[in-house]
């Protein structure tokens, strides 16, 4: 490092009395253990827990995930995307806060506000959204609501770690307009925002360069440009060269306990490949956090820890398909189908796997309720094999009865961290048991529980579909709801289902390397791929019907220099009080450089009782209208006339104005309308050549 300055011993005691020895200083880079920072003089031991959906404080000495202690397991954030609701999100702050502070936690391992650059990334279940206005304005609200309570946010996995297949070893190869506009834009809203007070460095390469050492990323991006104050931690095992990592403005090595790290710290201090003011910043950063992990404020209501889950439950539900099924009517004879009404798939597997306190389902909810039904298996969850006597006794059940219920997903052992799925399809036993209750029949409601997007070749044929995603642990109760009309499913899909696996953009080249992972697709991902090149798809983005209907009126737009100020009216028109969530989407046809044909910029739920009319006004900062221009490398206003949608979701817009917003005339983008099929086109793209391919060993 440039400047370095080699220490005596002299030099560091004449520095101001409070300062630390440097080997002590030296010793705050690394965790004390697995699960806290080091602690020393006036610097406390802050201690760290996952997960982003409930606590996991981890016992016993078991290798890999161990035994957690007993905790609530709310719905992840695959499903809590589809609330669109950062005021929720912050009442999830607050209350995994309070679980914080009644543990003695002081760091909670969230939330993950990744991209979702592919619906076959194993982890998707733990990242909210496949937009990064969305993601981030979540993550806004969850983070505030955390550090209002005095418990520390750490936002991950900074960055471009959308694949968990060779997440180790993998260079992300990621363009500049893309990187600033799909990858990193949710991390800085969330960083100017809310401040997260830490943020976890992935374990990937980024164009080149371990995340956890990367200069141009940590130092230059996030602290300097961003203005970040906060502490920058490794992922659990991601530091390849300590030394390079704690130069390049990584704070704290994980897991502990320090193996050597202090002193490669120590040697390179001594010898001048590291400054000074390495040692005392660093030194300063730590002191910082753990003097705002030091004021815990507890709620003073007494919070139902499990309603709460219940609420989230049911308004992250989204209802994709529904010709008069739903909501079921309780004077009818009903099945039950599908092993996960009896034992639910509610949470995803790996590092935020809760060990709950106890788990509901459908039937006990129906128990309950003293609802009378017939159950069948249908399936064994954990085969993709029919059984012709599962099979027999489903359709047995679905003959006697006028309504079927058939809960469908994908079993725990087909997602979770550190592996990416194969396919979207579900078990086949799980389609071919579809057909076969359809033969019998046609009064069929289809409830799915995954952390990602599914393939359903048989959506068209059935009643109803009811998406749950993984909903916690009171989801079998929040699901009984949600059938009978008790409660309104109000959820908006955060990201596309596709129609089938070849129809993703990334899909020829997302794990075709395990060393090189090439964004090729640009920023033409996700509803931006499918809205702008016409591709069908079997559900959109923002898409989520209800019980009841919603008009929109009198839409208007003006602008000033701090953004666009949307104000439109919205009546419900139907028999159920319920929720809509009026989504802004933005257009500029006559642009000069290729752009998506739609993006989203502004949101909001709104919740109407039968035949309230409300007006709904939503900001949109003059930031979000902008593009990354990579002539002058930062984000700039295009100059033209804009298109302003009301919608429903991403296919559904309900009435549209427009606006002359002033800006540059002459943007800049190499990019083209089309996807970079080949490494010479990507290339191009980049504007410079591909990062030597590295061997593995």
């Amino acid at each position: 490092m440039s400047g370095s300055t080699t220490i005596s011993g002299a030099l560091w005691k004449d520095m101001k009395s409070e300062a630390l020895p440097a080997e002590e200083q030296a010793k705050l880079f690394v965790g004390e253990d697995k699960w806290h920072t080091y602690g020393t003089g006036d610097i406390r031991s802050l201690m760290m827990a996952d997960g982003p959906n409930g606590l996991r404080i981890e016992t016993g000495e078991a290798v890999g995930f161990r035994p957690a202690v007993p905790a609530v397991a709310y719905p992840t954030l695959s499903a809590l995307g589809c609330t669109f609701d950062k005021e929720l999100m912050y009442r999830f702050g607050q209350v995994l806060a309070q679980e914080c502070i009644r543990d003695g936690v002081d760091i909670l391992l969230g939330p993950g506000i990744n991209h979702k650059r592919s619906p076959l990334c194993g982890r998707n279940f733990e990242y909210f959204s496949e937009d990064p206005v969305l993601s981030s304005e979540l993550a806004i609200g969850y983070v505030k609501g955390l550090q209002d309570c005095g418990v520390a946010a750490c936002v991950k996995h900074f960055a471009g770690n959308s694949r968990e297949t060779g997440r180790l070893v993998q260079d992300s190869i990621i363009d500049e307009r893309t990187l600033f506009e799909l990858y990193l834009y949710q991390f800085e809203r969330a960083v100017k925002q809310a401040r997260p007070w830490s943020i976890m460095a992935a374990y990937n390469l980024l164009n080149g360069e371990y995340c956890c050492e990367n200069e141009t990323l940590l130092r230059e991006i996030l602290r300097r440009q961003w203005g970040y104050d906060g502490t920058v931690i490794s992922d659990w095992g991601a530091v390849s060269d300590p030394l390079k990592a704690a130069q390049n403005g990584l704070n704290v090595e994980m897991p502990g306990p320090d193996h050597g790290t202090s002193d490669v710290l120590l040697e390179g201090l001594q010898n001048g490949q590291l400054a000074e003011t390495v040692f005392r910043e660093n030194t300063e950063t730590l002191r910082r956090f753990a003097e705002r992990c030091s004021h815990p404020k507890k709620n003073e209501k007494d919070i139902d820890h499990f309603a709460f889950a219940q609420e989230l439950a049911e308004r992250s539900a989204v209802l994709l398909r529904n010709e008069g099924s739903l909501p079921l009517k309780k004077e009818k004879t009903i099945a039950v189908i599908g092993a996960f009404a009896e034992t639910p798939r509610y949470q995803g597997a790996g590092s935020s796997k809760v060990n709950c306190l106890s788990v509901d389902s459908l039937r006990e909810a129906l128990n309950e309720d003293g609802i009378t039904y017939i159950y069948a298996k249908g399936f064994q969850p954990d085969s993709d094999e029919s059984d012709p006597v599962l099979i027999r006794e489903a359709m047995d059940a679905a003959q006697k009865c006028d309504q079927v219920v058939l809960m469908l997903g994908l079993p725990d052992g087909k997602e979770a961290e550190g592996f990416d799925r194969e396919t979207m399809a579900l078990p086949e036993n799980q389609n071919h048991l579809v057909e076969h209750l359809l033969q019998v029949n046609p009064d069929l409601t289809v409830v799915l529980q995954c952390g990602s997007p599914v393939l359903l070749p048989w959506a068209d044929k059935v009643q109803a579909i009811l998406l749950m995603y993984l909903s916690g642990c009171r989801g079998g109760h929040a699901l009984k709801r949600l059938l009978f009309g008790e409660a309104v499913p109000s959820g908006k899909l955060a990201e596309t289902f596709p129609l089938a696996d070849e129809d993703v953009p990334c899909a020829p080249y997302y794990t075709d390397d395990l060393l090189q992972a090439q964004y090729r697709e640009g920023i033409f991902s996700g509803y931006r791929y499918y809205s702008t090149f016409e591709k069908p798809v079997r559900y959109v983005f923002g898409h989520g019907l209800s019980y009841t209907s919603f008009r929109y009126d009198d839409l208007q737009a003006d602008a000033d220099e701090s953004g666009l100020h949307v104000h439109v009216t919205l009546t419900n028109t139907g028999m159920y009080a319920a929720r809509e969530t009026v989504q802004i989407y933005t257009s500029l046809p006559t642009s000069r450089i290729v752009r998506p044909v739609i993006e989203l910029k502004g949101f909001t739920p709104v919740f109407l009782e039968p035949g309230e009319t409300r007006t709904v006004s939503i900001d949109i900062p003059q930031e979000d209208l902008m593009y990354y221009d990579t002539g002058v490398h930062q984000r700039q206003l295009e100059e033209g006339n804009y298109t302003v949608y009301a919608a429903s979701s991403s296919d559904d817009l309900r009435l549209s104005a427009y606006i002359h917003l002033d800006g540059t005339e002459t943007p800049y983008s190499v990019l083209k309308k089309e996807i970079a099929e080949t490494e010479e086109a990507f290339t191009e793209l980049l504007g410079y050549p591909l990062p030597v391919e590295r061997k593995a060993h």
